[in-house]
């Protein structure tokens, strides 16, 4: 398995909205739009005012941004070009963190992108996060699974990890949560074969202002104990082993 480009883009300014309508606002027009970016606008001013129906609509604009994704993905332009165009794509439409991870698994080529919805309430807004696979099998690229409903409620960013198991990317998922004023955040590992995008692991709870560590075989996770307040904050680490994510202990900083 060989990792061929990780690119994490991060927008400067998070805005909250009143509904998805205005989650699609672009963040700064360009004076030449892209056909992709147009029609994104298009869904954007065809949304009702009434977003009852929330998740239809949330499958909506993800199935569309899957389509113009693979419109970039299947287009001869260089790869640090296309990515650099999915990236904006969907800055444009959200301006939140955009991840896109590229690497080579079991002979194919494959990218994962994580990004988010928010919507809802302005001032405290709901976080729907997308996490998109997709695969190339001969000359063309084709979605191959979706996840990140675990985290619901945060906005995802995605982090390569050193993969123990030969023939599968494994991504450590996090993001702060959306319907808190405090900074907590979920967090999940999950490894994609080119096929299947499989949860490895999630946290039992939101921890409270971690910072992360990652090694060729473990994930250090270092956060402010809630139950014991205190001047020392936990350590938890996770081994990377075949078996799978492990929780081998959780102890106090020294």
């Amino acid at each position: 398995m060989s990792y061929t480009h990780v690119q994490t883009v991060k927008c400067g300014n998070t805005i909250p909205v009143a509904a998805l309508s205005a989650l699609l606002c672009a963040a700064a027009s360009p004076q030449d739009p892209s056909p992709d970016l147009l029609k994104i606008r298009q869904i954007r001013a065809a949304l009702p005012g009434d977003l009852s129906d929330v998740s239809a609509q949330i499958e909506h604009i993800r199935d569309t941004f899957d389509v113009h994704i693979l419109r970039l993905l299947n287009s001869p332009s260089p790869t640090a070009e296309i990515d650099k165009e999915i990236v904006e794509l969907i800055k444009d439409g959200w301006g939140q963190p955009v991840s896109l991870l590229r690497a080579t698994v079991n002979d194919l080529t494959v990218v994962v992108v994580g990004y988010t919805l928010l919507h809802g309430m302005s001032a405290i807004p709901d976080g729907t996060p997308i996490i998109e696979s997709f695969r190339r099998v001969g000359s063309s690229y084709e979605i191959a699974a979706h996840g990140g409903e675990s985290l619901d409620q945060s906005v995802v960013k995605l982090e390569e990890l050193p993969s123990p198991i030969p023939g599968e990317i494994w991504i450590f998922a996090h993001g702060q949560q959306s319907r808190v004023m405090q900074y907590h955040e979920r967090m999940a590992i999950y490894s994609f074969d080119g096929f299947a995008l499989k949860q490895r692991w999630i946290s039992n709870v939101p921890l409270k202002a971690p910072s992360f560590q990652i090694s060729k075989d473990a994930l250090r996770i270092t956060y402010e104990n809630e139950q014991d307040p205190g001047p020392l904050p936990l350590v938890t680490t996770i081994a990377l082993t075949q078996s799978g994510p492990l929780e081998t202990s959780t102890i106090l900083k020294n």
